[in-house]
């Protein structure tokens, strides 16, 4: 029976998607239920106390080596599975599951220390992909040595990392074999405005970063300017709860726009010195942003007051038009987060998601 179910993909956002349904069974009353394969049941039942009776080197690796399907990081699914019930320190998880094979891993949100975190990157030399958000004990010492050891990693995702400085800005400029393609700091509320700057105006391989995430940063006008002068290439940005213009940001799209697949500018504004803020135009979402940005697939407006529904939905309108009649230059939308905007939730979903069910909208 297990056998004949598929293992599930992806992140732990994505994973708890991936579940199977039976229709028609007594006692259901004909609606569709919602069944998660054993394996899965199981890990995650561990997950909530783990015992290191079963959390053992010897353990962990003859589950290694039963579970063979090449789509399932058992490793990685026992890390969410317990980072999710809380539980997840240095000493539930044996350095020696982690293979020297391995190319991506993720602690986000997890309780694991600094000194566990080099520990296991001493293991895999060869990680591409490390996501340590939110690990709120990781410091600007903990990713200079991941950057030393890990020299082919692309995507470096520290996002909420509260004793992270601009020293570590510092360091992905100055480390030899360091060519992010991604990279997220947002939230790292001891990062400055200079020391931001200095890394956009100094990273020698700033023109290939395609992923760039600074929202809850101090982000101003300049560096707005830097960032469309020196990072060409973006087809990512977060710029989030920043005091900007909006003629700044449409400075910034008019150089990024046509390569950009996902915008995130929630709670932006320009504040005044009499208190007030100027928000960004609802002209701006309903006829600049859809021509501007043609290849956009995912759009965070959250927190724009100016943003109503007849905008929203003829944004959506124009990017649905555009992608029949120009399938080469345009995308069509797969997503868009648009919470505490100037129209209520119940507007929102009786308006849009009848007409447009294939989008995921977040309200």
């Amino acid at each position: 029976m297990m056998g004949s179910l598929p293992d599930p993909e992806g992140p732990l956002s994505k994973r708890k998607k991936n579940t199977y349904r039976i229709q028609g069974i007594p006692g259901f009353h004909g609606t569709m239920q919602t069944i998660l394969p054993l394996k899965i049941l199981v890990l995650k039942a561990i997950a909530k106390q783990p015992n290191k009776k079963v959390f053992n080197e010897a353990t962990l690796r003859r589950a290694n080596l039963i579970e063979s399907s090449p789509s399932f990081d058992l490793c990685q699914t026992l890390i969410d599975y317990i980072t999710e019930a809380g539980r997840l320190t240095d000493d539930v998880i044996p350095i020696s599951l982690f293979l020297p094979n391995r190319v991506k891993l993720s602690f986000k949100n997890s309780k694991v220390s600094g000194k566990y975190i080099i520990k296991v990157i001493n293991c895999c030399k060869n990680i591409i992909d490390l996501d340590i958000s939110g690990t709120f004990q990781v410091d600007d010492q903990t990713i200079l040595q991941v950057l030393i050891v890990c020299q082919q990693i692309n995507h470096l995702l520290i996002r909420n990392c509260r004793k992270i400085t601009d020293k570590t800005l510092e360091s992905i400029c100055s480390a030899i074999n360091c060519s992010l393609l991604s990279l997220d700091i947002g939230g790292n509320s001891n990062l400055t405005s200079n020391g931001i700057k200095n890394f956009i105006y100094s990273y020698k391989y700033i023109s290939m970063l395609t992923t760039l995430n600074i929202s809850g940063l101090p982000i101003d006008d300049e560096l707005l300017q830097l960032i469309s002068s020196n990072a060409c290439s973006l087809k990512s940005l977060g710029i989030g709860y920043a005091d900007i213009e909006e003629q700044s940001l449409k400075n910034l799209l008019d150089v990024i726009g046509p390569t950009l697949e996902s915008l995130s500018i929630p709670w932006i504004e320009k504040k005044k010195f009499d208190g007030q803020s100027d928000c960004i135009s609802s002209n701006f979402v309903s006829e600049y942003l859809g021509r501007s940005c043609p290849k956009l697939k995912f759009l965070d407006i959250s927190g724009l007051k100016m943003i109503n529904q007849p905008c929203l939905l003829q944004y959506i309108e124009f990017k649905s038009t555009q992608t029949e009649q120009n399938p080469k230059d345009y995308e069509s939308i797969c997503g868009i987060k648009a919470k505490f905007i100037g129209a209520s939730k119940a507007s929102l979903e009786a308006a849009i998601i009848p007409s447009y069910p294939l989008i995921n909208f977040e309200f």
